[in-house]
């Protein structure tokens, strides 16, 4: 299902918020592996985490229980 140009299939696999991030803060995406068609948990675990990462690093808390979202059968 698509909205507005996103597949809401990103959202689960974090690529939503990384193409986010990337427009935001391009420097710190880059440095780190990304999974542009996550498949499997472990890519989607780890997107994820690049986005917990990075908000980390700039101080933003947010509270991401990564394995809850990329276990669940309902997106978003």
């Amino acid at each position: 299902m698509k909205f507005h140009g996103y597949v809401f299939e990103e959202l689960k696999n974090g690529l939503f918020f990384i193409k986010i991030l990337r427009k935001l803060i391009p420097s710190d995406i880059s440095k780190h592996k990304v999974y542009e068609k996550a498949i499997n948990i472990y890519e989607q675990t780890q997107n994820m985490n690049i986005v917990q990462k990075v908000l980390n690093k700039h101080n933003l808390q947010l509270n991401l229980n990564v394995q809850s979202i990329v276990t669940s059968k309902n997106c978003f």
